[in-house]
């Protein structure tokens, strides 16, 4: 091996040294980042533990009820105020148009008033 082969070579053994290296930091980095995402995932079940301890089911249970019976109310009037609102409409309609039949005819007599005179 000639003197430029021996440079190129120890050139490449640094560079493949300093990739080799930062590839260790990079792995210790993750491997350390793996760890802390484990004890956060960890300490999130304690805390669902805790928080599933401190739930008072029959309360939870009572309140489920409680929500579907209103639900259930609400459906009811819904459904009792558009039957409402459909009879008020109809009814609306047809005072309208008979108000309309009737100005239609005072019109009519009107012009035929003025007409015999």
């Amino acid at each position: 091996m000639n003197t430029s082969d021996k440079i190129v070579s120890q050139g490449s053994d640094s560079n493949l040294d300093k990739i080799e290296k930062q590839y260790c930091q990079t792995a210790d980095m993750i491997d350390k980042l793996v760890l802390v995402v484990e004890k956060l995932v960890e300490k999130c079940g304690d805390v669902e533990d805790k928080l599933h301890d401190k739930v008072n089911h029959s309360m939870m249970t009572h309140l489920d009820t409680c929500i579907k019976h209103l639900e259930n109310q609400l459906h009811k009037h819904e459904y009792s105020l558009e039957s409402r609102f459909a009879a008020a409409d109809a009814n609306v309609s047809k005072i309208v148009t008979d108000r309309l039949r009737e100005f239609e005819e005072s019109k009519y007599n009107q012009h035929d008033d003025t007409a015999v005179e």
